[in-house]
């Protein structure tokens, strides 16, 4: 996958992303029953996680898990629908999917809608932890545009109404690997 040094997104490989934040949420899960500092984290790298493999906006993402925590966890039905933000005059809902792992964690340590804090605050671990939040919205943008999908799916799924910043953004990442395949 190329990399896109010096871009506005802070460039993030999805797949390396998606196995750091697992790992991180593994390790906070295992003492989340005796420290309420590891469920929170817990909690917040399962927006994170939701975040990225759903490209979304990290507010969009904080309320579809909270949403589904306050509606009991039902790991048979993950799809959230949700208001997009940004979008003022006539809000559109998108549905953002929980990822099974960041369910099945949330379960076997019995999270509660309070555990998930602020989007503010997970903003904060975000960058504690190298990353910012947009990073993460383009990361998965990236995963869905590689995998084949064409700008204006994406932007159904993202909830974008102009597909420009996808564009240019799809645009770049093939510039960057034609160019790696044509020069030795």
């Amino acid at each position: 996958m190329p990399r896109l040094e010096g871009t506005w997104d802070r460039y993030l490989d999805p797949d390396d992303t998606r196995a750091r934040l697992l790992k991180l949420m593994a390790e906070n899960e295992a003492k989340a029953s005796k420290s309420v500092r590891a469920r929170r984290r817990l909690a917040k790298l399962c927006v994170l996680l939701t975040q990225l493999d759903n490209a979304s906006r990290v507010s969009e993402a904080h309320e579809a898990f909270r949403t589904w925590l306050e509606r009991g966890r039902p790991l048979e039905d993950r799809r959230v629908r949700i208001r997009v933000r940004k979008q003022r005059k006539k809000p559109e809902r998108r549905i953002i999917k929980i990822p099974i792992e960041a369910a099945s964690a949330a379960i076997r340590a019995d999270l509660k809608p309070e555990d998930v804090g602020t989007p503010h605050a997970i903003m904060c671990l975000a960058q504690r932890l190298g990353m910012n939040t947009h990073s993460l919205r383009y990361a998965g943008i990236t995963k869905m545009a590689l995998s084949g999908l064409t700008d204006a799916i994406i932007g159904k799924i993202t909830g974008h109404k102009k597909l420009d910043m996808i564009r240019t953004y799809i645009q770049r990442l093939k510039a960057e690997e034609l160019l790696d395949e044509m020069v030795p």
